[in-house]
C-alpha cells in the first residue's frame, strides 16, 4: 500500500467529507510524526543519503500544503465569526471575538510555516547530491 491508498482509507480525496474523517486524519499527521520521530532516531531508518533526501522530500511536501490549510481554517473561524449563532463555553458574548482571533492565530502560523517550508526545501535540496561511497 503506498501513501495515497492510506491516505485514501481514512480521508478519500475527492470525498465525501465528514468531520469526523477530517478530524481523524489531522490526528493521524500527527501520529505519524511520533512515530517518524522514534523511526528516525539513531539506527537504520535512514540508511543513505538519499533516505534523508526522500525523508525530507515529504516533510517539505507537507509544510508546502499547510498553506492552504491553514489559510482555509482561518476562512472557516472568520466564517463562524459572523454566524449569529456562535456561542462561547464560558463568555459568550466574547464568541465573535475570539472565532477572529484564531483566525488571526492561524494567518500567523501560517507566515511561521513560509520560514519553516523555506529552511526544509534548502535542506531537501542541499541533500540530493549527497551519497555514501562503497564500502572497501
Amino acid at each position: 500500500m503506498d501513501a495515497y491508498e492510506a491516505a485514501d482509507r481514512v480521508l478519500p480525496l475527492d470525498g465525501p467529507h465528514q468531520p469526523d474523517q477530517v478530524v481523524t486524519a489531522a490526528r493521524l499527521v500527527a501520529e505519524l510524526v511520533r512515530r517518524l520521530n522514534r523511526a528516525t532516531r539513531p539506527g537504520h531508518a535512514l540508511p543513505s543519503p538519499g533516505d534523508l533526501y526522500g525523508l525530507l522530500g515529504g516533510l517539505t511536501e507537507a509544510v508546502a500544503g499547510l498553506d492552504q490549510l491553514l489559510g482555509q481554517l482561518a476562512d472557516r473561524a472568520d466564517a463562524f465569526a459572523e454566524n449569529p449563532r456562535l456561542t462561547h463555553t464560558h463568555h459568550p458574548a466574547e464568541a465573535s471575538s475570539a472565532a477572529l482571533q484564531a483566525a488571526n492565530l492561524l494567518h500567523r502560523a501560517n507566515t511561521a510555516r513560509a520560514d519553516l517550508y523555506q529552511y526544509l526545501a534548502n535542506a531537501w535540496t542541499t541533500t540530493s547530491p549527497l551519497a555514501l561511497q562503497p564500502e572497501n
